[in-house]
């Protein structure tokens, strides 16, 4: 294990690196997401035995999208960042994108010597990309705290295939982003994500060999046949 962890920080002192926080992140210490948790309790949905966030689909907050984001926004202050979040937060990424919605993990992320740098549409593209000390933070699916259509999340299964677009456009910009030296590292990444595997995958074959690192992905996700070609290839 040592080596493996030697050989990632290696990795990452090599070029740009790039990370990307998968919605489960939430949940990997203690099994569950207490943001999530809240939103299907309070506007249901959330009926299979394991919780992701397209049950927030089936619940009511898109019935009225501006007072159900203001809740979810104000219930995002009751809780403080994992300790995970925390831990992650301290490495010096060029680099952030992420399918989660909330404002929790955000905070962890801004340093003293770092700004954050919100981003989430198309049309924006930075300057400088790459700049350590002004993290850009790719939102693919928006923000509970943004109310415009083209900022914040989407509630419905069918605004979430219109983002879901735009969320594949954003990613495909990770690449350039992380050049042929960089390090693309997933964290809290599952089959359940609403930027799906199938979307992911892709942009992971046109980098190069052990440029992409992932952590503690699901049995199912590693044993999907696109995930083993991935590896098998070296990717």
């Amino acid at each position: 294990m040592g080596d493996d962890l030697d050989k990632f920080y290696d990795h990452l002192k090599r070029g740009p690196a790039l990370l990307f926080l998968g919605q489960r992140h939430p949940a990997i210490e203690s099994g569950q997401d207490p943001f999530l948790s809240e939103v299907l309790r309070k506007y249901g949905g959330g009926g299979a035995q394991d919780l992701g966030y397209h049950q927030i689909f089936e619940g009511e907050s898109g019935k009225a999208p501006s007072a159900a984001l203001a809740w979810m926004y104000e219930r995002c202050k009751r809780f403080s960042p994992s300790e995970s979040t925390k831990i992650i937060s301290e490495f010096v990424w060029s680099s952030l994108y992420t399918s989660l919605i909330d404002v929790i993990w955000y905070p962890a992320f801004r340093k003293e010597w770092r700004e954050l740098e919100p981003i989430f549409e198309e049309s924006y593209k930075p300057s400088d990309p790459r700049n350590r000390f002004k993290l850009h933070c790719t939102f693919l699916f928006g923000c509970v705290n943004r109310t415009d259509d083209e900022q914040r999340p989407p509630l419905t299964s069918f605004e979430w295939r219109k983002r879901k677009q735009i969320a594949v456009a954003l990613a495909r910009r990770i690449p350039e982003i992380i050049t042929p030296k960089g390090t693309l590292v997933i964290e809290g990444y599952s089959e359940h994500d609403w930027f799906p595997p199938e979307e992911l995958f892709p942009i992971i074959d046109l980098l190069g060999p052990q440029q992409t690192h992932i952590f503690r992905a699901s049995d199912k996700l590693t044993n999907d046949p696109d995930a083993r070609q991935l590896v098998k290839t070296g990717k």
